[in-house]
């Protein structure tokens, strides 16, 4: 696996022509590819909120609900034609067949406290059941253990665990040392301080912040002034900025990322504090 080490300075996107769709346009949509690539199944969109779209039972085959939100988030700020390929793209990789989850399979991925709520709520809507597991590692931030696929991740929740005969510890003690596996490892203080490095790669990269022991390494030794930023899964930037306009600027361009881009992990800017990441936009 090849990782590529890049200035930040030229991964900083332009902010994208917008051109969004209406609410109810793009859920009828929505709609009518999810009918399209399931012929016979009835698509039903909610009343209350039109991001909900329930595809109905039919007989053996049982009823289940697929949620836009992240994807009309996304158009807000899209093109039409990007907009259009990244909705075409949801639909088939949550329709395509997933890979049994084994012990091998298991990772962890970076997201954020939302997105973990929104998990956990789903979960208390399904009569308690446990949809995913999540560990905080400081501000805003979790690791969220999944199991990988080939063109996806999938939670793995007390259902899977079930099926694996593993308890959640046994399946941290499995996921962590393979996620690392696939990870570059944390530069060194010398390299922070010679330049800021981008480390751009698939679907993992923002897992680096769950290396906590090695981020407090080099907190140690780097200084104060050490920032990480991790808007989506494939790109990390690590650097040295003490606060002012340079810093400034830096998390105003995080935000901008994080707004073009499809999945947004985070749009802060962090610092290593304690043994933890806090959010170095809020006074850190």
């Amino acid at each position: 696996m090849r990782w590529y080490y890049i200035l930040p300075i030229s991964l900083l996107a332009t902010p994208l022509q917008a051109a969004p769709p209406t609410l109810d346009a793009f859920s009828a949509d929505a709609s009518a590819r999810l009918e399209q690539a399931l012929p016979g199944r009835e698509v039903r969109r909610d009343t209350v909120d039109p991001l909900k779209l329930v595809v109905l039972k039919k007989g053996k085959e049982s009823e289940f609900t697929i949620y836009f939100d992240r994807i009309w988030r996304y158009c807000q700020q899209a093109s039409e034609e990007d907009c259009t390929a990244a909705r075409a793209d949801f639909i088939a990789k949550t329709l395509a067949p997933r890979d049994k989850p084994t012990a091998r399979s298991l990772r962890y991925v970076l997201r954020g406290k939302d997105y973990v709520s929104a998990i956990a709520e789903m979960g208390r809507k399904k009569r308690g059941e446990k949809l995913a597991y999540a560990r905080p590692i400081g501000g805003d931030l979790f690791k969220v253990l999944v199991a990988d696929s080939k063109d996806s991740v999938s939670m793995i929740g007390s259902a899977a665990l079930k099926e694996l005969g593993l308890s959640e510890d046994d399946a941290w003690l499995i996921a962590e040392p393979q996620t690392r596996s696939l990870l570059p490892k944390v530069p060194d203080a010398a390299a922070v301080a010679k330049q800021w490095t981008g480390f751009q790669g698939p679907q993992y990269m923002g897992s680096m912040l769950g290396l906590t022991e090695d981020w407090a390494w080099l907190a140690e030794k780097a200084g104060p002034n050490l920032f990480v930023t991790a808007a989506t899964d494939q790109l990390v930037i690590v650097g040295l900025s003490p606060p002012g306009p340079d810093f400034d600027k830096l998390v105003k361009a995080v935000q901008e990322d994080c707004n073009a881009a499809e999945r947004c992990i985070s749009p802060h800017v962090y610092r290593f504090r304690d043994g933890k990441w806090v959010v170095a936009d809020q006074g850190a």
